[in-house]
């Protein structure tokens, strides 16, 4: 006999005998998400500024007719969350931590830091930033963006 686990979001943790070389363990998400909740991938367009809370994790399409901004939740709230900004006109868009301690640099690129991030004023520029309990760390860009 051989057995599976796996996690299914409407059934909870599942064992299952299966046929052998499909044994292991499996994630299944939720209809119309990606990623492991809490902080499933959803997809977001803004063209306003706006104040994200974690649940709000995912990828956030930025388009305007003028650079927009974003501020992140507070660090500390949002271990693990994963949000990836990516501009969708080509204005120079800004996502802030404003909502950390005021006078705090939280945002974190290597041992460079600030309180709001940059994107280059380009069509497909995007930032990646994940909280690791402290700080929102900048995991990866796709162009040059600049840290204040």
């Amino acid at each position: 006999m051989t057995i599976r686990v796996y996690y299914d979001p409407t059934q909870g943790l599942v064992q299952k005998d299966v046929a052998a070389g499909q044994e292991g363990v499996a994630l299944a998400g939720a209809a119309g998400t990606t990623g492991i909740a809490p902080y499933a991938l959803n997809k977001t367009s803004h063209s306003i500024n706006a104040t994200l809370s974690a649940a709000a994790a995912g990828v956030h399409m930025l388009s305007g007719t003028a650079a927009i901004t974003v501020a992140l939740p507070n660090a500390t709230g949002s271990v693990g969350a994963l949000f990836t900004f990516v501009a969708d006109s080509a204005h120079a868009h800004i996502v802030t931590a404003s909502q950390d301690t005021p006078g705090t640099t939280p945002i974190a690129n290597g041992a460079n830091h600030g309180s709001s991030y940059t994107l280059e004023n380009l069509v497909g520029t995007s930032v990646a930033l994940q909280s690791d309990g402290i700080n929102w760390v900048v995991l990866g860009t796709s162009n040059t963006g600049s840290l204040a």
